[in-house]
């Protein structure tokens, strides 16, 4: 397999990633959602927004290496076509 190849299959992982984090933030949130249904809950408990945040930062990081993948990905192919150039 070439090197863009493997950085479309890198980010295709990282991607597959991400969205299972979605999947999990979107379960969380229907759990709070849920909770203040009942009048006796109204409030996000404490565990929830933390385990929020903590999955949205995750997300925030494997996009970012998705950012990362994509960038190198476009260097390679520019210097590939540099070098076709020649």
């Amino acid at each position: 397999m070439n090197v863009s190849g493997l950085q479309i299959e890198q980010c295709c992982e990282v991607l597959a990633s991400v969205e299972a984090q979605t999947n999990r933030i979107c379960k969380q949130i229907e759990k709070i959602d849920n909770a203040q249904k009942d009048e006796r809950r109204r409030s996000l408990s404490k565990d929830s927004s933390a385990t929020i945040i903590a999955e949205l930062a995750s997300v925030i990081s494997e996009l970012n290496n998705v950012h990362q993948l994509l960038e190198a990905h476009k260097v390679t192919v520019l210097f590939s076509r540099a070098q076709e150039n020649i």
